[in-house]
């Protein structure tokens, strides 16, 4: 009997879109629509972001009807997905993976409300600005967008975007 392979939602995203961890993108600007999801929870990127530079994709978080873009050089903002273009589609994926060294960024209050039931508090364990090693990651079974990665050393699990990769 022959198996299907199942293709995980945020694998449909990131080839429709071209918007994954490594890809070089374009802001595009932000419309009135997506204004309105500011808040708290993402960055304003006005003022920070200018339609002819290319960015960096640092990480990417990708949910049902929202994606979060973190972008590299840039470790407290988070900005809405749809406010990017990829430049090339077919980038591939560059990935923290295990072996990796990434440098704890910190967290903050309402990143632990949207993801503290999924993945363990830092503070009080982790050091900001200090660099530790990956054992490995592991994608949230609850919630499709989420990554785990769990530190060398540690036996907790730690949200994806809390970590910027050190490429020192």
């Amino acid at each position: 009997m022959r198996q299907l392979k199942t293709i995980h939602p945020a694998d449909k995203f990131e080839a429709k879109t071209g918007l994954k961890e490594g890809a070089h993108v374009r802001y595009i600007g932000i419309n009135d629509f997506q204004r309105q999801f500011l808040s708290n929870d993402y960055s304003d990127p006005d003022g920070i972001l200018d339609l002819e530079t290319i960015y960096e994709i640092e990480y990417i978080e990708i949910g049902r009807s929202f994606s979060v873009v973190k972008l590299v050089g840039f470790k407290d903002k988070e900005f809405l997905g749809g406010i990017f273009e990829a430049v090339n589609k077919a980038e591939p994926k560059k990935c923290l993976k295990a072996g990796d060294k990434a440098r704890y960024v910190g967290t903050s209050e309402e990143s632990l409300r949207w993801n503290g039931i999924y993945f363990d508090d830092p503070r009080g364990i982790l050091n900001i600005g200090t660099v530790y090693e990956v054992e490995h990651m592991e994608r949230c079974s609850d919630f499709e967008g989420y990554t785990g990665v769990k530190l060398i050393g540690f036996k907790e699990m730690f949200n994806r975007i809390l970590f910027e990769k050190n490429i020192n």
